[in-house]
């Protein structure tokens, strides 16, 4: 069989209606990697303020965890993956501001 010949519809239902998978963005889990990660983060922070000083203190974004979206629709598509029904939800980190 000549898979070039299948239509995209035809394609989409074959894998959503007989295989079962679905296309899913991951969740973000900012308290998991904040827990794990937030030692580190506060050593860095030290070290590099003991080499940069103020200049790198000004550069820090302070904030309430509240995290802005930006270009959402794009950063969702990006991260869209087929998965299968049964399968787990994946986590995903958020990244870092830079």
């Amino acid at each position: 069989m000549n898979f070039r010949n299948i239509s995209r519809s035809l394609s989409h239902e074959i894998v959503t209606e007989h295989l079962h998978y679905k296309k899913l963005c991951s969740r973000w889990v900012p308290k998991t990697v904040r827990e794990r990660k937030r030692m580190g983060a506060a050593l860095e922070f030290l070290q590099r303020n003991a080499t940069e000083g103020n200049y790198f203190l000004k550069r820090i974004i302070k904030g309430d965890e509240t995290w802005i979206c930006y270009e959402i629709l794009e950063k969702e598509r990006q991260s869209l993956e087929w998965r299968h029904t049964g399968s787990p939800k994946t986590k995903k980190a958020k990244p870092p501001l830079s």
